[in-house]
């Protein structure tokens, strides 16, 4: 029987620096935005003061390619998979759920990588919601 042994090869030496004018914040909250070249992420956290519920403070905006962005998922899901093998699940509330997408309506119902990306989105999201709840 042939070997089964994944060899990783060795990552290059790489040295981090951070600049002096690093910055560190927290969010709980990101919006994605997108074009046909790269993705923005544009982080924020909720502003629940005097009783607002649907207000995000936006902090920082961060662009990456579309090749570094799929890097990115992966190497998230990578670490997400190690922390929960470590402490267990992580609890999502319910009230933070992604939703379905939207019907889709107009000349656009008609288009087929509409569709299919749709379609595509929904089984994402079935599939997400399956292992949050499992």
């Amino acid at each position: 029987m042939e070997d089964q042994t994944i060899k990783l090869q060795p990552s290059p030496d790489i040295t981090f620096n951070q600049s002096k004018d690093f910055l560190k914040a927290y969010a709980n909250h990101v919006l994605i935005q997108q074009s046909a070249f790269d993705v923005t992420l544009v982080f924020g956290e909720m502003d629940q003061s005097g009783g607002k519920t649907n207000v995000v403070e936006q902090h920082t905006s961060i662009t990456l390619s579309w090749p570094e962005a799929k890097l990115l998922s992966f190497f998230l899901a990578a670490n997400i998979l190690g922390h929960e093998v470590e402490d267990g699940k992580i609890h999502i509330p319910k009230r933070t759920l992604p939703q379905p997408p939207p019907e889709l309506t107009g000349e656009i119902a008609a288009n087929p990588d509409a569709i299919a990306i749709r379609q595509a989105i929904i089984k994402l999201r079935e599939q997400f919601l399956a292992e949050v709840s499992g």
